[in-house]
């Protein structure tokens, strides 16, 4: 367990969105004497992002009974817990108002990560807060990792190069290579030449939450 102080959340507060509206929560509130697991969905829905939060819910319905509630987060747009609230209705959505639980993660977990707009647009994690403490932590930025990223999909999918995909997945690495920022942007037909493949490449080991899940059937 990551010990940590709850005055580091001091002034956080929540938008819990439930029964098609918003609810103002503070997180001190919202966690105390509780265990709950928060899974960011970064940006917009699109089918990559569609079949992750199908998994959430997967994950939601296997190990319900370990917490007090599983939520999506998201610190970039509000309206995209509106949207979540439509595509996956099984699961509660949280919107970070003002990026403020992002930015006390950033500190409490001691990733200080700088450029917190980016953080909001792009971090992908899971986290379990128990009683205000962080518990557990496990996240995926492309950016820090990609030379991990490049060489596990190479590793695991790049073995057969008579395989259809196989120039094109090379293909896209070269360009990951050189220009990551275009992980952003990559058209429905690249990521989706292979479900194993885009998992590995747009979230690691959040997809399937190999670490998680692991550390939840200890």
């Amino acid at each position: 367990m990551v010990d940590n102080m709850k005055d580091l959340w001091e002034g956080v507060c929540f938008e819990l969105f439930q029964d098609n509206a918003f609810t103002q929560v503070f997180f001190n509130d919202f966690v105390k004497n509780k265990r709950v697991l928060l899974i960011s969905l970064p940006r917009y829905i699109d089918q990559m992002h569609y079949r992750y939060g199908r998994y959430i819910v997967d994950l939601q319905e296997k190990y319900i009974n370990q917490f007090d509630g599983i939520y999506i987060i998201n610190s970039y747009n509000r309206l995209m817990i509106s949207a979540c609230n439509t595509y996956f209705p099984e699961i509660a959505g949280i919107h970070d108002k003002n990026g403020k639980f992002l930015s006390s993660l950033n500190r409490n977990i001691n990733t200080n990560y700088p450029d917190i707009e980016n953080l909001k647009k792009n971090w992908k994690y899971q986290v379990i807060i128990n009683d205000g403490k962080v518990e557990f932590f496990v996240d995926y930025m492309f950016l820090r990792d990609k030379e991990k990223i490049i060489q596990t999909i190479l590793s695991k999918h790049a073995t057969d190069p008579k395989d259809d995909h196989y120039n094109e997945m090379i293909r896209i690495l070269k360009t990951l290579h050189t220009n990551p920022d275009c992980i952003l942007n990559m058209s429905r037909q690249e990521y989706n030449l292979k479900k194993d493949v885009a998992n590995d490449m747009f979230y690691y080991h959040l997809f399937p939450a190999n670490k998680l899940e692991e550390y939840l059937s200890t």
